[in-house]
């Protein structure tokens, strides 16, 4: 009668387990997909930057054009010079600024969803982990009911010869 128990207990194990392996797929799955979100984002954050850039890139140029245009045409040479020099110092501070803004922007938005996306992996990375040492103890326990069955069926199986 125990090996009945014991038969009962390691089917109820094998359906454990085959929930746990479910599980541990779409745990994997997830977690790929949070690894491809993460990697796509940061993908994301670099053609952003690269477009910003050459934002960036135009308008000081265009700055520098606006500022070379407004410099007199009746002046002596050297007050020529010095008033170019204030047209390129003049646009680069402009186009320093907007880069300093977005920049910060940038880091700021990266730094939060990356923190987020991050969090979630690891979330994901720890339950798998917590799934795969619950599959080790229920392939333990249904391995050790394979052993109790067959000592019990040895057990319960009628003796014949003489004693």
């Amino acid at each position: 009668m125990g090996f009945l128990l014991f038969a009962a207990r390691k089917m109820q194990l094998k359906r454990e387990i085959n929930a746990n392996s479910y599980e541990q797929i779409k745990v994997q799955d997830q977690l790929q997909a949070a690894t491809k979100k993460t990697a796509a984002f940061q993908e994301q954050m670099t053609q952003m930057r690269s477009i910003f850039n050459v934002a960036n890139k135009t308008l000081y140029a265009n700055a520098l054009q606006n500022n070379y245009g407004s410099v007199g045409e009746n002046i002596n040479q050297d007050n020529y010079q010095a008033q170019l020099g204030l047209a390129q110092q003049s646009a680069s501070a402009l186009t320093n600024a907007v880069s300093n803004v977005t920049d910060s922007i940038f880091t700021a938005v990266n730094n939060v969803q990356l923190a987020q996306l991050k969090a979630e992996e690891d979330k994901l990375t720890t339950k798998k982990q917590s799934l795969e040492m619950v599959a080790k103890l229920l392939n333990t326990e249904y391995e050790q009911y394979d052993q109790q069955i067959s000592a019990e069926v040895k057990e319960a199986a009628p003796k014949f010869g003489l004693a």
